[in-house]
């Protein structure tokens, strides 16, 4: 069963902390967006903006929706020195359910990027992906050089 609608416009989202504690119980932050079996998504000018190079959770998870509209004002930017990651729209044949994850990753070992991971809509730009290191250079990635 499918409920609701969610719609975000004009709003700014900022991650910079990986954990929150909480009367000395710490917990994980999660997605800016995680929803399961909701009707529509609309998200009109807004940026979804996470600081933190070891994000492991989905910047945004959206599974079971029948229909998404963002527009070209619409952004996810990743910590610099991680590139954007997306789980292809995919269609369960029975129930015509459309599902999307955007998630920010470190590059892999003897790569690097002094950009943003980022996308335009909810479209994944390309030229912020991982390069090589450059012969007899090292990226260490909890130090950031």
């Amino acid at each position: 069963m499918v409920w609701g609608c969610l719609t975000i416009q004009n709003s700014n989202f900022l991650k910079s902390k990986k954990r929150f504690d909480f009367k000395s119980l710490a917990s994980i932050t999660g997605s800016f967006i995680s929803c399961i079996s909701i009707s529509q998504v609309i998200i009109t000018n807004s940026s979804f903006i996470t600081d933190n190079r070891l994000e492991t959770d989905p910047g945004i998870s959206l599974s079971d929706f029948k229909s998404l509209q963002t527009d070209d004002l619409t952004s996810i930017q990743c910590a610099v020195g991680t590139k954007l990651i997306e789980e292809k729209l995919h269609e369960e044949k029975s129930k015509c359910d459309l599902s999307l994850t955007l998630s920010c990753t470190t590059c892999a070992p003897r790569t690097y990027s002094l950009v943003r991971g980022r996308s335009i809509g909810f479209s994944v730009v390309t030229q912020s992906s991982c390069l090589a290191c450059p012969y007899g250079a090292t990226y260490y990635e909890l130090l950031g050089i």
